[in-house]
């Protein structure tokens, strides 16, 4: 059986006319976690970056905890069944309960996880550890279990990474390649490899416009790096795969990469940290080797209504059947917890959708653009269209020049079927657009 391709939005090329890489076409479902049990009162939620995955009985997403202070994280997980419905655990530190962490030790506490399911009865947890005090501890540390809610801090566990502010660190103890800030990510590769993608911190002057003194990390700016190994314990060098650039504001700076694999590359969301106003937005990238990332419209990945503080996502995109979905904390306060109106600081975890093929897209307004050489076995191919688009379709030969064939006008909407020209029936060729409005991926 021959499985089609897809080639996505980015990769046609501008002819003419005005061509922007656009957001896709994301719907808001409205929030799924509220803070509603008595063991998450005065605490805000947070599902950043925290894993949403499937299992046999629906879908569970991991999340945290934390209040003002930084003195309460703690680590839950919410299973949710076919109708959203919810049901929501704390992972105490008793293992007889629904869920645990068993281990952590008792002046430590945790938040941020990321979970893997290794195999059917192995499952790995990522978190960062913290303990205030005179000597503080923020290490990056992982758990082990067998059913992916009962976990195990082994004894012999070491620190995966470090953060800036671990005392390890300000002594001088932790090797460059180990340090970084916290929002991290872990992920396996489809080929078996790890990966890891966290911020690290690059140190600037007082006198750079870079430097926003209030910020909780003044005098630093975060950066993305990517580190690589081979059993998700123990990495390669790091090296850096995200810096904002010369046409971005000088407080700009990015505070995640957390990439999810889609039917052609790898699409990311980007934190884009506005340190100025210490707002949290989430930008699009995509990449096709997971090194080299391309930017989107540097701005939010769909419109948010006034009153936002800041949004943040879960670790990565859930495929459910034919679309994709979010997990985001919707906050009404700003990086340094202040809310514009003076009221509490609030948090629930929203819910967002988009089919699988109106990620990512091109934004057409009296433009040309050619799409890359297709090998054409099938007879059709498949365009996926927003409401807004008015586009013209032409096929034309491999190098982009016409057939003879009159182009023809494409009802705007939906997934649009192109017949294939009896020419060119097994052979190479290529699509030309040309009109107003957004298109997505295309798939031969």
């Amino acid at each position: 059986m021959i499985t089609r391709s897809r080639i996505i939005a980015p990769e046609w090329r501008v002819l003419g006319g005005w061509a922007a890489v656009c957001n896709g076409d994301w719907r808001l479902c409205g929030a799924v976690l509220r803070p509603d049990q008595p063991w998450e009162r005065n605490r805000l939620l947070n599902c950043f970056p925290g894993t949403p995955m499937q299992t046999e009985t629906g879908i569970r997403l991991y999340y945290s905890l934390s209040t003002l202070a930084d003195d309460g994280y703690r680590l839950a997980v919410a299973e949710f069944d076919a109708d959203w419905r919810v049901r929501k655990h704390p992972l105490s530190g008793r293992p007889a309960d629904a869920a645990c962490l068993d281990g952590l030790p008792a002046d430590c506490l945790a938040i941020q996880p990321n979970v893997l399911r290794l195999d059917e009865e192995h499952w790995r947890m990522y978190f960062w550890m913290h303990r205030r005090g005179a000597e503080p501890l923020c290490r990056f540390m992982t758990a082990e279990s067998g059913d992916g809610l009962h976990w195990r801090l082994a004894p012999e566990a070491v620190p995966v990474l470090y953060q800036f502010n671990d005392s390890a660190v300000s002594a001088g103890r932790v090797p460059p390649a180990l340090r970084c800030n916290d929002a991290t990510t872990v992920l396996r590769r489809p080929d078996g490899g790890w990966e890891l993608y966290s911020a690290s911190l690059v140190e600037v002057g007082r006198l750079s416009p870079r430097y926003i003194p209030a910020d909780l990390a003044a005098g630093k700016v975060r950066i993305i790096q990517r580190w690589t190994g081979e059993d998700g314990l123990r990495w390669n060098a790091p090296e850096v795969v995200m810096t904002p650039d010369e046409n971005d504001a000088a407080d700009l700076q990015f505070y995640y990469l957390l990439p999810s694999e889609l039917p052609r590359g790898s699409f990311a969301l980007l934190g884009r940290y506005e340190a100025g106003r210490q707002r949290l937005r989430m930008e699009m990238a995509y990449s096709f080797d997971r090194r080299h990332w391309q930017r989107g419209p540097r701005e939010n990945i769909f419109p948010l209504p006034p009153g936002i503080g800041s949004v943040v996502p879960a670790q990565r995109l859930l495929p459910l059947g034919g679309k994709l979905v979010l997990f985001y904390n919707n906050s009404n306060f700003d990086h340094n917890f202040r809310t514009a109106d003076g009221s509490a600081p609030a948090v629930t975890v929203d819910r967002a959708e988009i089919d699988v093929g109106r990620v990512i897209g091109r934004h057409l307004r009296g433009a040309a653009v050619l799409s890359p050489p297709l090998r054409l076995v099938g007879d059709s191919v498949r365009l996926w269209l927003a409401e807004d688009a008015a586009l013209t379709v032409e096929w034309r030969d491999a190098f982009g020049d016409g057939i003879g064939v009159p182009p023809e006008a494409l009802p705007s909407g939906g997934c649009r079927i192109i017949p294939v020209p009896r020419r060119l029936a097994g052979a190479v060729g290529r699509l030309r657009l040309t009109g107003n409005g957004r298109f997505f991926d295309l798939e031969y």
